[in-house]
């Protein structure tokens, strides 16, 4: 069932990180110092529950994700994420009924072309939910802030149809430095697919946990 779920991450958010986008790096965690050098007034106070210190990066995460929603409407529409999906189905399932059943892969592709691809289709919204939380735990808000700007311009719609735009139009988006956007992109590109593919094994597993309780034997048949 495990690799099922990885093969489905690798088909979802496969396609759907490839916008020239990036990932979530690990930030290291300052080391506490040792108890014998810490001060008296860092000790802790009896009968009073430390609070967790909440960064101004952690309080302004729904922001981020607000503006991670807008960047990923504008890179990918829901229509545009369906038909990446689809593209980038039938290599997948085959790869993934050849694991299962290498006699008759064809037959397995056929099962899970009914009985899981509708259900993805459906929760497309889910996959959509999760890139954009995958977006806002990468980028800095400043950076998701700068590349909701970018694409909220008129003229940016005009780029992505491939419109000459006017000088007016131009100087808009060069004062918005579009290089140095690019440039952020690209150097967290291999983090965002990363960490998409990470949540969306645990997504997938999810939901092949939830269709294989909904019907065991049609799985158990299966093998899956």
């Amino acid at each position: 069932m495990r690799a099922v779920a990885v093969l489905l991450a690798l088909w979802l958010l496969g396609g759907c990180t490839t916008t020239q986008v990036p990932a979530p790096g690990v930030t290291a965690q300052p080391t506490a110092a040792p108890a014998a050098m810490r001060s008296a007034d860092q000790a802790p106070v009896p009968g009073v529950t430390a609070q967790p210190t909440v960064t101004p990066e952690e309080a302004s995460r729904p922001l981020r994700l607000a503006y991670a929603v807008k960047f990923l409407q504008y890179v990918k529409n829901v229509d545009e994420v369906k038909d990446t999906l689809r593209k980038n189905l039938g290599a997948s399932l085959l790869v993934l009924a050849q694991r299962y059943n290498p006699k008759e892969p064809e037959q397995l592709v056929a099962f899970f072309r009914e009985n899981i691809v509708p259900e993805i289709e459906r929760r497309l919204p889910e996959i959509t939910d999760l890139l954009a939380e995958v977006f806002a735990d990468t980028f800095t808000t400043d950076e998701m802030r700068r590349l909701a700007d970018f694409v909220s311009l008129p003229a940016s719609l005009k780029m992505k149809d491939k419109k000459p735009l006017t000088d007016q139009e131009l100087a808009e988006v060069e004062a918005l430095r579009p290089l140095e956007l690019k440039q952020i992109l690209e150097s967290k590109q291999s983090a965002i697919k990363e960490l998409a593919r990470v949540r969306g094994e645990v997504w997938g597993l999810r939901l092949v946990e939830e269709l294989v309780a909904k019907n065991p034997e049609k799985f158990r048949q299966k093998a899956i």
